[in-house]
């Protein structure tokens, strides 16, 4: 992925004949470019998103625990409506989905996961 975005930002300064050492975000907002890391992080969002709200198809359904299923007490990331991040003994596993989507998820400002999961019970 790494090598994927160094190559969108040589075609970005080739595009417009910058020297190949200026910096990349200008660019990306004067060309009105979304970054691929972006992208990718608004794909794993809609796919978490699909997940929460069950929207996806069954197979997907062991993929993430929450929080909730852990513990038979309240705890503060209990109340967020957090997953249990899986633990990865190798960096190949930081890749995976069921690692990236947690992370992704739990990532997301309370206010906007209350907003879009269940907007009748936030407390404002």
């Amino acid at each position: 992925m790494q090598l994927l975005f160094i190559l969108q930002k040589k075609a970005l300064r080739i595009i417009t004949f910058s020297s190949y050492n200026e910096h990349s975000s200008p660019l990306f907002k004067d060309l009105n470019v979304v970054k691929l890391s972006d992208i990718i992080t608004f794909q794993l969002a809609v796919f978490m998103y699909k997940f929460h709200n069950n929207l996806l198809p069954p197979v997907f359904d062991p993929y993430f625990n929450s929080v909730r299923m852990w513990h038979n007490y309240n705890t503060r990331l209990s109340s967020k409506m957090t997953y249990v991040i899986p633990k990865v003994r190798t960096n190949y596993g930081t890749f995976n989905i069921r690692f990236q989507g947690a992370k992704v998820w739990n990532d997301i400002s309370d206010d906007f996961v209350c907003v879009i999961s269940d907007p009748n019970h936030c407390i404002r």
